[in-house]
């Protein structure tokens, strides 16, 4: 064998990019950077009311009351704790590990994304988070964001995952829809 073809038998491109994210300082850094920066996009979009971020808005949205959307995994919660079993395990990602680790809300925060989203609070923004995860998977998901202080309004659903109603799929533009009949979403992450 080559010694290129050795290398590509040993490379891991799921094992480079879990260490990449647990411990590198480019990564935190260009997280946080990325959340600043979203600070200041918020504030000129909160001062503009005919900004909108999202397709599903439809008209006369300019008086509804602000809002933004974040993903959960990868743009809250840090889930590389599963990426790193899946790699010490030998196996590839399944729905049986997957809900298991969600259930057990063990994920940390994506650097910068609690700030990011105290400020949008402290500005009067209802906060959204969207995730492909399973109905099922909701308490272990909110316990996770809860446990890591991240606000949930228990007014109004704010955690809005696949299968959570018949209409909501795979595809998330259902549930930017659904914020958008109440919000003027002015930030999707």
């Amino acid at each position: 064998i080559s010694s290129s073809a050795r290398a590509e038998e040993g490379a891991n491109d799921l094992l480079n990019a879990t260490l990449w994210t647990q411990s590198s300082v480019e990564f935190k850094a260009a997280s946080m950077a990325t959340f600043k920066l979203a600070e200041l996009m918020l504030d000129k979009a909160l001062a503009n009311k005919d900004w909108t971020a999202a397709l599903e808005q439809g008209d006369a949205y300019q008086s509804k009351p602000p809002a933004v959307i974040l993903d959960v995994d990868e743009t809250v919660l840090d889930n590389t704790e599963y990426e790193a079993w899946l790699i010490k395990a030998g196996k590839g990602y399944s729905s049986k590990t997957w809900a298991p680790f969600v259930n057990e809300a063990i994920s940390d925060p994506i650097p910068g994304s609690k700030e990011f989203i105290e400020y949008a609070k402290s500005k009067g923004v209802e906060i959204f988070y969207v995730s492909n995860r399973k109905a099922p998977q909701e308490a272990g998901t909110r316990k996770n964001l809860k446990d890591l202080g991240y606000p949930i309004n228990e007014k109004i659903d704010t955690v809005l995952l696949r299968g959570e109603n018949d209409k909501w799929g795979s595809e998330i533009g259902t549930r930017r829809a659904y914020v958008a009949q109440d919000y003027r979403i002015v930030m999707l992450l």
